[in-house]
């Protein structure tokens, strides 16, 4: 599992075990008990792929997260992730 949030309050958590991939998008401004799951929402989808975006940088360039061994099971699951 791995997450990341926003300035303005918008929460992206990412779950990937086995053979499950699950993306939870919530709006904590609104929902600060995260009980609305915004990720199907189309009109969502470029803050989806923005907050994406930033997970990635910064687990895997700023935290590493692809030298350790949960990482490395991790991220190749997720199908949005960034090929080099």
């Amino acid at each position: 599992m791995r997450g990341v949030r926003d300035e303005a309050g918008l929460k992206l958590i990412e779950t990937a075990t086995g053979e499950t991939r699950h993306t939870q998008l919530f709006d904590l401004a609104e929902d600060p008990l995260e009980t609305n799951d915004l990720s199907a929402h189309d009109e969502h989808a470029d803050t989806l792929s923005a907050l994406r975006e930033t997970l990635h940088s910064g687990w895997c360039d700023e935290l590493g997260d692809l030298e350790g061994e949960q990482g490395q099971a991790f991220w190749p699951q997720i199908e949005w992730t960034p090929r080099a």
